[in-house]
């Protein structure tokens, strides 16, 4: 395959950023340059980007693509790579400065470049700010790990055979990826010629500060890396993962008391119900595709005897708030040996079954550190899993029913773990919710039970 046939660049942005537009300029030099995709969580800056290129380059802005992404650097990277036209993609940090000779060594290389191969950039900064581009290049030449402000250039087709960049909640994604593109004999190419990336970090909060972080961030990621992948002896662990929904049970504890008090207790009560029988026909459906126990986590120590929970197994949530309760239910499976826990909550009927198999597939796909969440629109989650013990701070310490409750629980977890986000899904609290629900009801979420809520809801 001749990689010069078409070039995607790919372009991350966050809503801070005011660069972006040097690249355009320099890729609208090329015709083999089919497009460059600029990609940002958010829309206002997307918009700014579009007037800027419309006023400095209106012969070029055709071939320009505005993406709104997930935050995050990795899965703004992840989602125009998926879009993207060219069968080659170069992913280029917004400050970076990206010249039109940069393109010509890139497209000579290009020419007899292998289908595995990975090229990017010598690193070039000046002052005191040369010391760190020394090590930086140093660490590319021996360790073959170059950092994301060096660009990386490679086929459409090995980054998405691949499953692209690794998304992790802390910095570094680039380790964990380059690694593992060389353990699928990626050949990682350093290009002679030195690209220039803002230094603004750096001034902001002091060389040491960032160079201490960069340092410690590698090593942290390595020894990770090295323990999970490539050490003589990989840690043993069960491959059997437990499903668990927390739920109360009727007459023993009061049931959705936020929307009792706007729909009456009946309603509630029914539509707490049916929402129960969505969530056991989702959980029907699970043995034949995955290695899953499924749980019903039982709020009252009566309630694990009522017949209502006896068709799965059952465990007790223990005394104390949510989070207390959570650290008890992750702490018992745990010392039972499941390796992936994943915790749904009984008032998200609506989440498709495809949705949760994902879940499960990606958090048993191998031993490194994994996490998943399903975020509400209201702070919360419907959703989280993992394939390795939570801290117990990390749920006592998060406040619950808050406006930022899944962003404080994400900061007390590991930062160096893979990370799925599955789509968001309101979860019930108020009559307005219901008409939430229906609204933004997945298509794939179509077991008779699940209809049957819809329904209910839309009759009310």
């Amino acid at each position: 395959m001749d990689l010069r046939q078409s070039l995607s660049l790919i372009v991350p942005l966050s809503a801070c950023e005011e660069l972006g537009e040097q690249i355009a300029i320099a890729a609208s030099h090329f015709t083999w340059v089919s497009e460059v995709i600029y990609v940002s969580p958010s829309q206002e800056r997307l918009d700014k980007m579009r007037s800027t290129l419309n006023a400095c380059l209106p012969e070029f802005s055709n071939r320009c693509r505005f993406l709104v992404s997930a935050p995050g650097r990795e899965k703004q990277m992840n989602s125009a790579a998926r879009i993207a036209t060219g069968n080659t993609l170069a992913f280029v940090h917004a400050d970076s400065a990206l010249e039109k000779e940069h393109l010509e060594r890139l497209f000579d290389a290009l020419g007899t470049s292998h289908a595995n191969s990975i090229f990017s950039y010598w690193l070039n900064y000046k002052g005191l700010l040369s010391i760190n581009a020394f090590f930086a290049n140093l660490r590319s030449r021996i360790l073959k790990l170059p950092f994301g402000d060096q660009a990386f250039v490679l086929s459409k087709k090995f980054f998405l055979d691949n499953q692209g960049f690794c998304e992790i909640l802390g910095d570094g994604a680039e380790i964990l990826w380059l690694q593992k593109m060389k353990r699928r004999r990626a050949r990682i190419q350093i290009l002679p010629y030195f690209l220039s990336s803002s230094t603004r970090r750096y001034t902001q909060r002091g060389w040491w500060n960032i160079t201490r972080q960069h340092l410690c961030r590698t090593w942290k990621l390595l020894k990770i890396d090295r323990k999970y992948y490539t050490g003589s002896k990989k840690p043993s662990a069960p491959t059997n993962s437990a499903l668990v929904v927390f739920v109360k049970t009727p007459q023993l504890s009061p049931l959705k008391t936020r929307l009792s008090k706007e729909l009456g207790d009946q309603h509630s009560l029914t539509f707490y119900r049916k929402s129960l029988e969505a969530l056991r026909a989702l959980m029907k459906t699970l043995p034949s595709t995955a290695r899953t126990t499924c749980f019903w986590a039982v709020a009252e120590e009566k309630g694990v005897e009522d017949p209502l929970w006896q068709d799965y197994q059952r465990i007790y949530q223990g005394e104390g708030i949510l989070g207390e309760r959570l650290a008890q239910v992750e702490r018992e499976l745990r010392s039972n040996d499941f390796r992936s826990v994943v915790f749904l909550g009984a008032d998200a009927p609506q989440i498709p079954e495809s949705w949760l198999k994902e879940a499960l597939r990606f958090l048993a796909e191998d031993h490194f550190p994994r996490h998943c969440f399903g975020p509400c629109p209201d702070g919360g989650f419907y959703l989280f899993g993992s394939n390795y013990a939570v801290d117990e701070s990390a749920w006592k310490n998060t406040p619950y029913s808050q406006k930022d409750t899944l962003e404080f629980f994400k900061t007390q977890l590991n930062d160096a773990a893979l990370t799925l986000e599955l789509p968001t899904l309101t979860d019930v609290d108020y009559r307005s919710d219901l008409k939430t629900l229906c609204e933004e009801w997945p298509k794939e979420a179509q077991l008779p039970e699940q209809l049957k809520v819809k329904q209910w809801v839309e009759d009310l």
